[in-house]
């Protein structure tokens, strides 16, 4: 039989989730018993939408390239991560080195 209509995703937001759950939004990249206790009170949500529930799973993170070159990036309590600028100006540039230690 062949499929019709277009296939798509669904996903809850780490923000959802951190509401949800009752929980700060930057425990949901650390902390285990928030993670679990998120995910565990999304479920009525998904049942109602018909949706999967998703996996419990470490928060996304977007940063990881420009934090390997040492940018401070700062989990918000209840916030997406943040990166911090580097370089300031453009001829700053020059002066960013490979990481000894990644």
């Amino acid at each position: 039989m062949q499929k019709m209509g277009q296939e798509f995703s669904f996903g809850f937001g780490d923000s959802l989730l951190a509401e949800i759950g009752g929980v700060k939004q930057n425990k949901l990249h650390s902390d285990v018993e928030a993670i679990l206790q998120s995910y565990e009170k999304i479920k009525p949500l998904a049942k109602r939408l018909d949706v999967e529930p998703p996996i419990p799973r470490i928060a996304g993170f977007c940063y990881p390239h420009i934090a390997a070159l040492g940018v401070k990036i700062v989990f918000a309590e209840d916030a997406e991560p943040k990166p911090f600028p580097l370089i300031h100006k453009p001829e700053e540039i020059d002066n960013i080195t490979e990481p000894e230690d990644y």
